[in-house]
């Protein structure tokens, strides 16, 4: 129920990782227009070989000039909850490294 709006330029590398710098990217509040979040600047490096093994490593993330607007209603609800419902499961790890420059 949200929107992912992409207005700059998108840059794809495919090896030796697969990495896309999106430019500015904006995210839709849920059934809505209205912005929820935005960046300036937006890029995302992935391990190529694990993809192969259907495993999703993320080598570095860079975000640039994020905007988010987080609202709590009355009756305890956030405009944000929606974005984190799992169906089942799931797990994952964060190990930092190093900047990607």
């Amino acid at each position: 129920g949200r929107t992912l709006s992409l207005s700059g330029d998108i840059a794809l590398q495919l090896f030796p990782r697969l990495a896309g710098d999106l430019g500015r990217a904006a995210l839709s509040e849920r059934d809505g227009s209205a912005r929820f979040a935005s960046v300036e600047r937006l890029k995302l490096v992935l391990a190529l070989w694990p993809l192969l093994r259907r495993e999703i490593v993320i080598n570095g993330i860079e975000i640039e000039g994020l905007g988010v607007n987080l609202v709590r209603y009355p009756d305890g609800r956030t405009n944000f909850e929606d974005l984190f419902a799992e169906s089942e499961p799931s797990s994952f790890t964060v190990a930092i490294e190093r900047p990607l420059r």
